[in-house]
């Protein structure tokens, strides 16, 4: 698949995830595809090479559903995270590590 950069971006040759999505204009949802591979150079822009789908991650369109996911994801990832968090020699970040500004309740 060829692909061609925007201006000021740098694409260089080797592994990379390509991310695709959809979603209405009254955003409800979201459906992606995400795609690894490899970008070679090409004459006027770059080729990307598909090899394998990652596990999709949509946004269902029920708030229900998507509590329920977002949950179940956040279950199953945390282990996950723990363990690439220790094979480098790293603390597993939280919220206020990341330094976002909490909303005040209402």
């Amino acid at each position: 698949m060829a692909v061609v950069a925007p201006r000021g971006v740098e694409v260089r040759p080797g592994a990379a995830c390509l991310t695709m999505h959809e979603h209405d204009e009254d955003f409800d949802g979201q459906e992606n595809l995400t795609l690894a591979g490899t970008v070679t150079a090409r004459e006027g822009g770059w080729v990307f090479l598909p090899e394998r789908a990652l596990a999709d991650f949509g946004v269902p369109r029920s708030p229900l559903r998507s509590l329920l996911q977002l949950r179940r994801a956040g279950r199953l990832l945390r282990p996950r995270l723990a363990h690439e968090a220790s094979r480098r020699g790293q603390a597993v970040p939280n919220f206020d590590d990341l330094g976002y500004v909490r909303p005040a309740r209402r």
